[in-house]
């Protein structure tokens, strides 16, 4: 059972802590948190808790300041599968060559997965929605 509890304690404290770092840090354009500690608590604790962890700590900050909508469950969702991504290739995610590798790939899934987000909620062509987050993908 005391098991259980620190389980518990500690998936609280990292996604308060991951939630914390994404309001704070809101405002540098293209700085997300919320990756680089979902990958590290996927591979430290296993897929399920870095899914949490992502998926939790976007809504709640969401919530909490930056603004809850529609958008936050794709947000959300798309942290919840690299969080599972993560966990399930965690052996191959302890060097450095792997985090980087993984890394662009989760960049990359997430623009693409936030792109036809934006397609669902406007209608807009996915081709048009992908050409105008040119500028935001360049540089994230």
């Amino acid at each position: 059972m005391a098991d259980t509890s620190l389980t518990y304690i500690r998936l609280a404290l990292l996604i308060a802590v991951t939630s914390a770092m994404r309001i704070v840090l809101s405002g540098i354009a293209n700085v997300e948190p919320v990756t680089i500690m979902t990958v590290i608590s996927a591979v430290s604790f296993g897929p399920l808790t870095g899914a949490l962890v992502g998926a939790l700590s976007t809504v709640l900050a969401d919530i909490y300041a930056l603004g809850f909508g529609i958008w936050s469950l794709f947000t959300s969702s798309a942290f919840f599968f690299i969080g599972i991504g993560a966990g399930l290739l965690s052996r191959h995610l302890k060097s450095r060559m792997g985090l980087t590798l993984f890394s662009v790939f989760a960049t990359v899934f997430f623009d693409i997965y936030t792109t036809i987000s934006t397609v669902l909620i406007t209608g807009a062509p996915f081709h048009v929605a992908l050409i105008n987050g040119i500028p935001f993908y360049s540089i994230h």
